[in-house]
């Protein structure tokens, strides 16, 4: 997918200017519109992302609001779920630093969840990337950064390092001086430091 035809799915021609779009729908006054757009012209922020921050306007208002703006599809990802497949194509890191989330693949279509589909470089980077072509859908920003980080999990991990622990000959002696520069690559040192990676990310994200 070429940038001009990324540019012709978010942007569409006939889309009417989203603050319009929300004083249509009544989820924003005219005032409010206004008040946001003088805001954006000193800060270079988004305009819904404004109206958000200062309490104006829900999340999941703007969410399909712009939804209905760029003519893309609206996901909730307390039902939508993503493949195995997708998330490999995309490292947690980028993800979380982009808010973006693979959902899946089919055939060669990747298909992600952002909250800035308007974001053509970004769109054009995850294509050349993941050799695949994009697909954006639209979330809420908060289902994204909560969503990222427990779809990236880390326990899946304990499971080869649990096989290699029990493959390890228990009956091998290793002197003391050796014990302390093999236990930290220890299989059972790496699989308590993975769970206590996971408990820390889980009760952060509790908070």
């Amino acid at each position: 997918m070429t940038p001009e035809q990324l540019a012709s799915v978010v942007a569409p021609a006939e889309a009417q200017p989203l603050g319009r779009l929300l004083v249509a729908r009544g989820v924003a006054s005219e005032e409010q519109v206004k008040w946001a757009l003088a805001q954006q012209k000193q800060t270079g922020a988004l305009l819904g992302e404004i109206l958000v921050e200062a309490r104006l306007l829900p999340e999941a208002d703007l969410t399909l609001a712009l939804g209905e703006h760029l003519a893309l599809d609206v996901v909730d990802l307390h039902r939508v779920r993503s493949d195995d497949v997708a998330l490999s194509l995309i490292s947690e890191g980028y993800a979380m630093e982009h808010l973006v989330l693979p959902l899946s693949l089919d055939e060669n279509v990747l298909r992600v969840a952002t909250a800035d589909p308007a974001n053509l470089p970004l769109l054009a980077e995850i294509r050349v990337m993941t050799r695949h072509e994009v697909q954006a859908a639209l979330a809420p920003k908060s289902q994204l950064e909560v969503a990222i980080r427990e779809r990236y999990k880390v326990l899946p991990g304990v499971a080869e390092f649990v096989k290699a622990y029990q493959q390890q000959d228990t009956r091998r002696a290793a002197m003391p001086v050796e014990l302390a520069a093999l236990a930290e690559n220890a299989p059972v040192v790496q699989i308590v430091n993975l769970l206590i990676t996971q408990g820390l990310r889980d009760r952060a994200s509790d908070v």
